[in-house]
Order: structure tokens, then sequence, then C-alpha cells
């Protein structure tokens, strides 16, 4: 139970934290609510300001990252918006 705290909506650091212990993941979604997922995608890429990745309800962000407790150590692969989704969804 402590573990999905942590996820949902837990500090950056504690959510980087979760991620290092799992080493062999490589990709990771991205979502969530503000501002903690912008933080926490900031970090994972290295953006110096977390507004400029800012998420609207029901965005996603997939990223690569090798070491995820060393800013910028991640590479965005894809940031999509909740109408993009939709329509890829078909509209559902």
């Amino acid at each position: 139970m402590a573990e999905e705290r942590v996820l949902a909506g837990g500090a950056t650091d504690d959510v980087v934290e979760h991620l290092a212990k799992h080493r062999g993941l490589r990709l990771v979604a991205v979502f969530g609510h503000e501002p903690g997922v912008s933080a926490l995608l900031a970090h994972l890429v290295g953006a110096k300001r977390a507004d400029s990745l800012a998420f609207k309800k029901g965005g996603v962000a997939l990223v690569e990252t090798l070491d995820p407790r060393s800013h910028g150590s991640g590479r965005l692969i894809w940031f999509l918006p909740p109408k993009v989704l939709a329509a890829l969804g078909g509209g559902r």
C-alpha cells in the first residue's frame, strides 16, 4: 500500500527512488496530477523548468531512462495531450 501512495501523487524524489529500485525497467509512462507530474518529467529529461512540460488533464508521456536518480538521464520518447489520445482511441 505504501508503494501505491508514492506513485499516486508522491514527491518527485520519492517516485525517483521507487523507479531506481526497478533498474530493469527502461521505459516509464508518466501521467498523473499537477504539479507533481511535470516536476517528475522535468527531472527525468533534464528540463530546467517544470512548467515548460505542463500536463493537461489526461495527458501522458513516455520516457526512456537508464538512471532515474540522475537529473536529465532520460530521453522523452513522446508526449501526448488528451486531445490526441482521444483521437487515437476513436473518441470513445
